[in-house]
């Protein structure tokens, strides 16, 4: 099998962590894994893991479309995380996953390498849109109102949030006295 990234190279048997069998690329460093290995895997491992140190900077992602090197199938792309740009690519038709290189030690920074799965479905992927929606919102305010006046806007709205009688403020606040 061929690097679905690179694909210069061909994928060498490997562990991707402790018990974990998978495929790598020895020029990038990336991953390929069952779907059905990772569950069996996950399943053994303890219930509470601490995560790791902050990562310095997130790993490199491949952005162009992903073959297969299994099927030939085109791979879904699939956002880890709201802050970060990284996706975990699978392919729907024989079950493996794609983890460019880094992305396995990313994944244990955000202590997901265990529960990784939920990432494939769709919960997960609305709420990533859903805060990304909100980010661009929150960025075109800040951009009308100007950078001092959206922070005291941001501040006292959060103070407002917070008040019992927050209704009853909103009122007063509407009033044109």
């Amino acid at each position: 099998m061929d690097c679905p990234a690179c694909q210069s190279r061909s994928l060498s048997p490997a562990k991707v962590t402790s018990g974990l069998p998978g495929f790598a690329c020895n020029r990038c460093g990336g991953s390929l894994i069952e779907l059905l290995a990772y569950r069996m895997w996950a399943e053994q491992q303890p219930a509470s893991q601490t995560p790791r140190a902050e990562m310095s900077a997130a790993p490199p992602d491949t952005t162009k479309a992903l073959v297969c090197p299994k099927c030939s199938k085109l791979m879904a792309k699939y956002r880890i995380d709201a802050q970060g740009e990284n996706h975990i690519d699978l392919c729907g038709n024989c079950g493996r996953f794609w983890l460019d290189g880094g992305e396995w030690g990313l994944l244990e920074s955000l202590n997901l390498q265990t529960g990784m799965t939920a990432i494939f479905n769709a919960p997960w992927q609305a709420s990533i849109r859903k805060g990304d929606a909100q980010h661009l919102v929150e960025a075109r305010f800040q951009q009308e109102l100007g950078a001092e006046a959206y922070q005291q806007a941001r501040v006292f709205r959060d103070w407002l949030n917070k008040q019992p009688d927050k209704q009853r403020l909103l009122d007063y606040l509407a009033r044109d006295d």
